[in-house]
Formats: structure tokens, C-alpha cells, sequence
């Protein structure tokens, strides 16, 4: 066959109009397209202390939160059903956030107007001194005139039946009046002069209620009589017939009446006869209810003290339910949030597990029975849903509320899989509304892939900071974390192809510190790098190899190791490593940041980067050429000013023809993760938003020289939407199809909303075109230098690829390949003579098949596609790749070096001896061509003529064991060595003897092993 072999390579100049129609940069609206984004379902940024609920079941929040969903709302907000955001309800912006707003009470109107009292001073960039009431779409209430206000804090407010509004405080003066701690306006705001409790109360009122005849309970911080709850008159006055409970200490902070006209008071206090902590019930003239049994009441889990409960409410069904800081009701551990039987009995049927990690300080009750509770940040039964959830009647957490799209934390590491999914790692707890913890896999258009199931997913202090793929489809996943699925594994574990944990893999006490990155050995192992200073009691001064096994490989020896972290590490085709971080030496040696250490850890000293950088590195790329691309925070590399992204030569010195100028500018101006794309160019994520004088928010693309790339449009990734808040890139992954992943912490990308992950636009996908020339040796005839084509003559090539039934995994495409019947008529140079395997390889990572395809080999060598003329052709973006070559029974051969390939054939010519091929004595010389070996018969990889699982028996086995000069003819069977048709054990062109030549000849126990990594 001849073939046109290209000699140059054409970037650019050949690709169809119609790729061209997605600018590079832009983002994919086709990935994950249920994800709105701009942070939605993160819900407050801040503490929440009030809620109520609209009869149309919306609520409204206030707090000291500034933003809900990464949408600007100070102190304020009303939600949807479902948690949304309820854009209709407009306050501008709202009470401000400097300073920081706190809303400490809400109160609804029967109109629908709202109320709102706590700390701040503005609404709307008008004065509002701590109280305001609004209309219905969230604007200000002209008709209610406050004046100058409270001059304190207002705690707590309640409206009268007639509309004149209570309230109870810290102040001690309303527009000018007198009024200490409490108080009643009148409904236009003026303050109502017939309630005047005068010098009554002496400290802070944190609670008001009215009564149904119109007497009002008022409880908090102070002292009346050994009292914290009084019963005012309607005017204000004390009320003689209420006996009130007598406190040792603490305060009333809140109280709620049933319908029998009893009260349940609820706080930080203590009765002394008999004890009883935060909690009682009153008779209507203030006595203790003694059928009331709280045991010891409220407190703090492991300690005989009292904690308060700062909200109690009375359900429909008279059970009770209470919400505070306390964290025990009568010893019994409880976190934060308990429901009572009538009796005062704790109600079982509300079972909340570990209940919430942090304090409460409001609830709302829906109209099913659901719970809507708020306050500090924090988790319930272990579930991060931070300062809101809602909480079904028997305790379950609505982890849908609010509704949340994408990711809803930082993303640290990507990792593309060979059918397509993608594996993300991080701090993430949800992905598109489901719990996973640090770990979940996607489908490629985005979705979550519900067959991979992480269970408890990795947790503790930590994160997942890196993913890598072993060859058989496990993970491995590295970073701070103590356990996964429920297993103690500190900082890596293995997880199997569904997200259990791979419990062969035992890493026992493990490191002591955080694990930063990894590399993958062909052989298995792990070399690990990070903050560590020991695994299972042993010095390892952060770098260790661990076996398969994940026990340590002692013959990994860096001696003492880094001074301090590594953040980056990358293996070199030879087997050696670039490790890049915060260190200033490496095994007493001074290494200011980069070093090369050989396979065996021990430091490369001919690597000699000088003074190196000046301040961090945080991540490598390794070009296929052997340069090496860094980035950071340094502004120095030997001198030589380079700001936060550098190129070195294989020996360390500066690479002086990448010059990225003036480089990452602003604050903050911080290059994370690289990403080295085929074609030469870098895609570069961080926290910045500048280089070299252009804007970029946290993703560009720079050219092979380090200047701009000007075909990248776009203007990145927002966070919150203002330069207070940077949105940051921290994990980056090509896929197959040239499009960019980006994870990390943002809401937005060019506008369109993304919650912490995006796919963009790269560069449009070229086919691959390779041409490779291959010798069978086991068809070879040295005479006339080609390969005889027997198995085509008499019929026996399949029409179809053999190697997925012998269980060849294909990848990026490749299997299922098939030919036309007319083909196997073709005779002369061009005959098939097999079906052959074409592997491309990661230039940087050779034990990566990115695709494969199954191929024909022609008489002359010639590898061609399925149509019998045309180059191999795959779907990969221009760059560089290893390539390999495979047959049934024959040891494979692959390129020592990676070829750059384009869509223009590029010829691999393994038959010339002056190709290089990885690995040692991987061909066969005959005659000055080189073939590949055959007579791998039990097709592992090793050719054997004596022992367990050798190809000689096999050979024997296809012809029946005896009598051994038996042929079996006509057969496509991976025991006919010679590709003739005929299984052969002895006499002249037999199959066994072709075996025996491979491994040596003269050491029968002797074997040969495929020189593939």
C-alpha cells in the first residue's frame, strides 16, 4: 500500500469552518444543564436567628448572612417552597452590610406586612434604627414612622391582636422616649404611651407574648423578685395575680402558651427545689406545673450544668418543641433540637441521629409537619447543610432544601476516565442535590452517575486533594481525610470501580499529615508526596513509595527527605521524578523549591536549578520534550525575575524563550494548577486576575512561548460577583474532545451560571491520522522481507476484531472494528495478514492508553484501517503520544519516545532498527529488520516454553495432548506461532520450536517478557 506521509506539521490551517462555530473559551451550555448556578443551594453565607413562615408556605429569614446563593440579600430574604430564593421580594440593599447586619426578630403581620427588629441602622440606605416594618414585596412601609428608633438591640417582637406592636430589648430609649427594654408602638410606628413599664425592668428583655386577654408575658436577663418572666397588665403594669417561677440564676429566652392557657418557659436557668435547667411549665397564675416531668431538664451532654434553649414552640397535637445550645435533655444526649410529649417527655419518634453539630436559634413549622430550623453553621447527623435546613417530623434532613444545582464546595482534583466519566475530589458534600462526600463521579454530559456510590465518602478534617486510575479501573484518592466509606483511612485509600472502599488496600495508621499529590508506577506503585513526616510509625520526610499493597517500599529511599511540604510531583519517562512545593533542601542538600530525584528517591544532583525559586511552587507540567513548566507564588527563579510561572530546561537552568512578561498580576495573583495541552499550549487555573496586564478571573490559556493566547475568549469565573470574594481554579482535565474541566470555588463562568465545576471550549478536535509499519515474526520470511499471508488464503481471518472476546479492554473509542468480505480478496503486498492492536499513550504517563484501535497488517508491514488503504485514524487532540503496537500472540512494542501527531498520517516505523522502543530488547533482530517476538501462545504478555502457564503446552493442548505429531489445520487460534492456518507441535514449520527460539533456545526455563509499561 503506499501511503502519503506528512513532514510537517499543519496547526490551525486544517480544520473544517464548522468547528469553529464554539469559540475556544466559551462555556459548554451542553454539560450538567440541570446546574443554574451562581451558587445556588448554598443558601446563607451567615448566621440565621429568625424565621416565619407567609400562609403561602414561603419564609422569610433574617440573620447577619449577607448573601443567599451568591445573591446579595443583607440580613433578609424570602424563600421559595422549595428553598429558592424569591426573587419578587426586592429589598434593595436591604440593611446594608457595613456593619454587618444582625436581624434578631421577625414578626408577620395579618395584612402580610412584615416586621423585622435586631441591630442595624439602615435599610435600603435609609435610616431604619433597629426596627422597620415592610410591605409584601419586601420594599419599605412608608405609613410606619420610627423616628430615631430604638437606640439598642430589639430582641424579640409581637403583634396585638388590635395591630400595636411589642417589643423587648436591650434599649432603653424609643425616638427619644424613655422606655427600658420594653415597649409598644403604635400600628403607624409612634410609640404608644398607655404601655409604660417605667423603671420596672433593670436588664436586657429577650422575650415578649401576648396573651389571649391581652396580658403580656415578658421574660430575660433580669431580676424581679428572684424572677426572669413577669405578667404585665395591658398598660404595662405588673400583673399581682401572676406568682411567676423564682430562678437561681440565668434568663428567660423565650416562652410559648398552649391552649389550655399553660406556658412553657424555656432558657438558661435553674430552679433549685427541685433542680430543673432550662426548662418548666407554668399553671395560668405562674406556678410550676408539677405534672411537667423534665427530669433535670436541659444541659450540656457529659457535664451536670445547664444550656439554653432559646426557641419553644407548641405544635398542633400539644407536643413541644424545643431548639437552643443545649446538647442533652435529662442526660440523655440530644444535639440541639428536641420534641417533647405533652407530659414532658422526650418523643421518640423524632430521631435526628447525631442531631446538629451547632447552635439554633430559630424553627418554623410547616404545613406537613416538616421543620424549617436555623442557625450557626454547622451539619445535622454529620450532613454539612450550614445555617437552614428543613427536617422531616421524624428527623429525616431534607438535603434538597435548599434546592441545590452542580457542586456545592470546592472542587481540588479532576480526573477524566478511559469511557468518558469524570471522578471529581474535593470539600464538596453535595452534587446535584445528592450527598457525596469529597467523592463522586459523573457522566460525561455532566449528570451524576448513580452507579458509583462513595457511602459516607472521605471525612475528617481533610479533603480529597488528588485521583489517580490504576489500569484495572480502581482509584486511588489522596488528601486530609481520616476515613472513607466508614473505614479509618487516613489520607489515601483504593476505591473499587462502584466507590466502596477497596478494604485489600491497608494503609493502616498511615501518614500523619496531609497527602498533597501522587504518581502511578507501570509496576503499581504509588510515590506520594505532601506535609507528612511519617507512615505506620516510620520516617518518611514527605515523599514515600508505597507497594500495591500499601506497605511501604523501603528500596524508595530520599533519605531525609524535604525540609518542608511538596505540593507537586511528576514522573519522567525514565522512571525519575520533578518534585516542586515549599521545601528549601532535599536530604541536607539545598533545593530551593524543585528537585529531581532518580526511581530510587535518591536527589539527582546533575539537576541544578541554582538559587531556584524565591517562594512556592505549587504545581509541575512536564512537556513531552522534557522541559518543565512551574507555577506558584515565586516571582524569582534564579535569579532571574519570573512572576509566578516559569519554564526550565531538562538540566534546571531557565528556559529564557518562555517569557511570560509581566505575568500574574493584582490581588490576588496566585496560579494553581497547570495543564499542558497537546499542541503545546498551557491552560493555567488559580486565583488571579491578571497576566500580564490582560484580565482573566482564575482560567486562561497561554501560547507555547508564554504570552497570552488571544483565540481564549471570555472573562472567567465569578465568586459572589465583586473582587472581595475571588473565585479560584484548583483542579483542570482534558478530555478526549480538546474541551476544558475546571473545578474549584466559583458560581459563574462568562456569565453563565456553574456551581464549582465548568466545561469549556478548547481547542475543536483533529482526527489523529498514524501509519505504522509492522513485522509479525512469526510470519516473517527474511528472504523476500514480508510476511506470509496464509490465514487470508484459506479463509480463517475474522470478519470481526478478535481481541475483544480474548479480553482486550479497548478504549477512546476503539473495538467492534469489522471488514468488508471484498477485502480478504486483495493478494501481493497489500494481503492481510492479521488483525493487529494500535495503542496511543500519554506522552507524559506511557501506562495510559488514551485510545485504541483495532487494526490490519499487510504483507509489507503496512498498518491500515478497516477500509484496507487508510491510515489509522483516532479522535484525540493534536499533540504528542506514545505508540504502541499489539498482536494475539505476539509480545507488544511501543515507542521509547512520543511521536507529535496530527491529522495528516504520521508514519511509525518499527521494522527500522534505528527506531527507539521502550523497554529492552523489545523486537527481534532479523537480517537488519526488526520483528516483533512471537510464540506468546497463552496470551499474558510472556513468552515461556517450561512452567505454569508456558505456551508450548498450549500449542499441545490445541492438538489433543497425544500423539504429538499431530496437526490440527485450518484454524485461527493464537497456538498457530507461524500465522500458517495449522497448529503444529513437531516436524518441519511447527509452532512449538518458534517458542523455544524466542526465549533463548538453549535454556528451556527461560522466558521473555513484553517490554510494555
Amino acid at each position: 500500500m503506499t501511503l502519503i506521509i506528512r513532514t510537517v506539521l499543519f496547526f490551525g490551517s486544517l480544520l473544517p469552518f464548522a468547528l469553529l462555530a464554539q469559540q475556544v473559551g466559551e462555556n459548554d451550555t451542553t454539560f450538567n444543564v440541570g446546574d443554574v448556578g451562581f451558587g445556588e443551594g448554598l443558601g446563607p453565607n451567615g448566621k440565621v436567628t429568625a424565621v416565619v413562615l407567609q400562609p403561602d408556605g414561603k419564609a422569610i429569614i433574617g440573620g447577619s448572612f449577607t448573601r443567599y446563593n451568591s445573591r446579595a440579600c443583607n440580613g433578609i430574604a424570602r424563600l421559595n417552597p422549595d428553598g429558592s430564593l424569591d426573587s419578587t421580594f426586592t429589598t434593595g440593599t436591604a440593611f446594608g452590610s457595613n456593619p454587618v447586619p444582625v436581624v434578631e426578630t421577625l414578626a408577620l403581620q395579618p395584612d402580610g406586612k412584615i416586621l423585622a427588629g435586631g441591630n442595624f441602622l439602615y435599610y435600603a440606605a435609609l435610616p431604619a434604627p433597629r426596627i422597620i416594618r415592610l410591605n409584601v414585596d419586601g420594599s419599605r412601609d412608608t405609613t410606619f414612622s420610627t423616628g430615631t428608633g430604638f437606640d439598642d438591640v430589639v430582641h424579640e417582637l409581637a403583634v396585638q391582636p388590635d395591630g400595636r406592636i411589642l417589643a423587648a430589648g436591650a434599649f432603653a430609649m424609643y425616638n427619644g422616649t424613655p422606655r427600658s427594654f420594653a415597649a409598644r408602638l403604635d400600628t403607624d410606628g409612634s410609640l404608644d404611651p398607655s404601655f409604660d413599664p417605667g423603671a420596672l425592668f433593670t436588664d436586657v428583655a429577650l422575650c415578649v407574648l401576648v396573651q389571649p386577654d391581652g396580658k403580656v408575658l415578658v421574660g430575660g436577663e433580669f431580676y424581679l423578685n428572684g424572677r426572669h418572666l413577669v405578667r404585665l397588665e395591658s398598660n404595662g403594669v405588673p400583673d399581682p395575680l401572676f406568682t411567676g417561677p423564682s430562678f437561681s440564676n440565668g434568663w428567660v429566652s423565650d416562652v410559648a402558651l398552649q391552649s389550655d392557657g399553660r406556658t412553657v418557659v424555656t432558657g438558661s436557668f435553674q430552679s433549685a427545689f427541685p433542680t430543673i435547667r432550662s426548662i418548666m411549665r407554668l399553671e395560668a397564675d405562674g406556678a410550676r406545673d408539677t405534672s411537667f416531668h423534665t427530669g433535670l431538664g436541659l444541659g450540656v451532654y457529659g457535664l451536670a450544668n445547664g444550656s439554653s434553649a432559646e426557641r419553644v414552640l407548641i405544635q398542633a397535637d400539644g407536643k413541644i418543641l424545643l431548639v437552643g445550645a443545649f446538647t442533652a435533655y435529662d442526660e440523655q444526649y440530644n444535639g440541639h433540637m428536641i420534641r417533647l410529649n405533652a407530659d414532658g417527655t422526650p418523643d421518640p419518634s423524632l430521631q435526628l441521629g447525631g442531631g446538629f453539630s451547632n447552635d439554633l436559634h430559630g424553627c418554623a413549622i410547616q404545613a406537613d409537619g416538616s421543620y424549617i430550623v436555623v442557625g450557626e453553621h454547622g451539619a445535622v447527623d454529620g450532613v454539612g447543610l450550614s445555617y437552614l435546613t428543613r427536617i422531616s417530623s421524624n428527623g429525616v434532613a431534607d438535603i434538597t432544601y435548599p434546592i441545590q444545582t452542580g457542586v456545592n464546595d470546592k472542587i481540588l482534583a479532576l480526573l477524566v476516565q478511559a469511557d468518558g466519566r469524570i471522578v471529581l475530589g474535593g470539600e464538596c458534600e453535595f452534587v446535584n442535590g445528592e450527598r457525596r462526600r469529597g467523592l463522586a463521579r459523573l457522566l460525561s454530559n455532566g449528570d451524576l452517575d448513580t452507579s458509583f456510590h462513595s457511602g459516607a465518602g472521605a471525612t475528617g478534617l481533610g479533603s480529597v486533594r488528588d485521583i489517580e486510575e490504576q489500569s484495572d479501573g480502581r482509584l486511588l484518592i489522596c488528601g486530609g481525610f481520616s476515613h472513607y466509606y466508614g473505614y479509618p483511612f487516613a489520607r489515601i485509600a483504593r476505591v473499587n470501580t462502584d466507590g466502596t472502599a477497596d478494604l485489600t488496600f491497608n494503609p493502616g495508621a498511615s501518614f500523619n499529615n496531609e497527602v498533597r499529590a501522587m504518581v502511578l508506577q507501570p509496576d503499581g506503585k504509588i510515590i506520594v508526596c505532601g506535609s507528612f513526616t511519617s507512615y505506620n510509625g516510620v520516617v518518611v520526610n514527605r515523599l514515600a513509595r508505597l507497594n500495591p499493597d500499601a506497605t511501604l517500599d523501603p528500596s524508595f529511599d530520599p533519605g531525609t527527605g524535604a525540609d518542608n511540604s511538596v505540593f507537586a510531583i511528576a514522573r519522567r519517562p525514565d522512571g525519575s521524578l520533578l518534585i516542586a512545593g515549599l521545601f528549601t533542601s532535599v536530604d541536607g542538600t539545598p533545593m530551593n523549591r524543585i528537585a529531581r530525584l532518580h526511581a530510587d528517591g535518591s536527589l539527582d544532583t546533575t539537576f541544578d536549578p541554582g538559587g531556584g525559586f524565591n517562594d512556592i511552587v505549587f504545581d509541575l507540567a512536564l512537556q513531552p520534550d522534557g522541559r518543565i513548566l512551574a507555577c506558584g507564588w515565586f516571582t524569582d527563579y534564579a535569579g532571574t525575575s519570573r512572576k509566578r510561572i516559569a519554564r526550565l530546561q531538562e538540566d534546571g537552568t531557565l528556559d529564557t524563550t518562555f517569557d511570560p512578561g509581566f505575568g500574574f498580576g493584582g490581588l490576588p495573583a496566585e496560579p494553581i494548577r497547570m495543564m499542558l495541552q497537546p499542541d503545546g499550549k498551557v491552560i493555567v487555573g488559580g486565583a488571579f486576575y491578571t497576566f500580564n496586564g490582560h484580565a482573566h478571573s482564575a482560567i486562561l490559556r497561554l501560547l507555547a512561548d508564554g504570552s497570552n493566547d488571544p483565540d481564549w475568549v471570555g472573562n472567567g469565573f465569578v465568586l459572589y460577583g465583586t473582587a472581595n470574594n475571588p473565585p479560584s481554579v484548583h483542579a483542570l482535565a482534558l478530555q478526549g474532545d480538546g474541551k476544558v474541566l475546571a473545578g474549584g470555588i466559583f458560581f459563574s463562568y462568562n456569565g453563565a451560571g456553574r456551581n464549582c465545576i465548568a466545561r469549556i471550549h478548547g481547542s475543536p478536535v483533529v482526527g489523529l491520522s498514524v501509519a505504522p509499519r509492522v513485522m509479525l515474526g512469526g510470519a516473517y520470511d527474511s528472504g523476500t522481507q514480508t510476511m506470509n499471508d496464509m490465514l487470508r488464503a484459506a479463509a480463517l481471518l475474522p470478519l470481526l476484531e478478535p481481541y475483544t472476546s480474548l479480553g482486550y479492554p479497548h478504549s477512546g473509542g476503539g473495538g467492534g472494528e469489522m471488514v468488508a468480505p471484498a477485502l480478504m480478496d486483495s493478494t501481493g503486498n497489500n494481503a492481510i495478514v492479521d488483525w493487529v492492536i494500535v495503542e496511543l499513550r500519554s506522552a507524559n504517563d506511557p501506562t495510559t492508553v488514551l485510545a485504541s484501535r483495532s487494526a490490519l497488517v499487510q504483507r509489507d508491514g503496512d498498518v491500515v484501517a478497516v477500509d484496507g488503504s487508510s491510515s489509522v485514524p483516532f479522535q484525540l487532540p493534536l499533540g504528542y503520544y506514545h505508540v504502541a503496537i499489539r498482536h494475539r500472540n505476539h509480545l507488544g512494542v511501543m515507542t521509547a519516545a512520543p511521536f507529535a501527531l496530527s491529522a495528516l498520517p504520521t508514519m511509525i516505523d518499527l521494522i527500522d532498527p534505528a527506531m527507539i522502543t521502550y523497554g529492552t530488547n523489545a523486537r527481534k533482530e532479523v537480517n537488519g529488520a526488526m520483528v516483533l517476538w512471537p510464540g506468546n501462545a497463552n496470551p499474558d504478555g510472556i513468552v515461556k516454553y517450561a512452567g505454569a502457564n508456558n505456551d508450548r503446552d498450549a500449542v499441545l493442548q490445541v492438538i489433543g495432548g497425544s500423539p504429538p505429531t499431530n496437526t490440527v489445520l485450518n484454524v485461527y487460534d493464537t497456538a498457530d506461532i507461524n500465522l500458517d492456518g495449522a497448529v503444529k507441535y513437531m516436524g518441519s514449520d511447527n509452532d512449538r520450536d518458534i517458542i523455544l527460539q524466542t526465549i533463548g533456545g538453549s535454556v528451556p526455563t527461560a522466558t521473555r517478557t513484553q517490554q510494555l509499561p
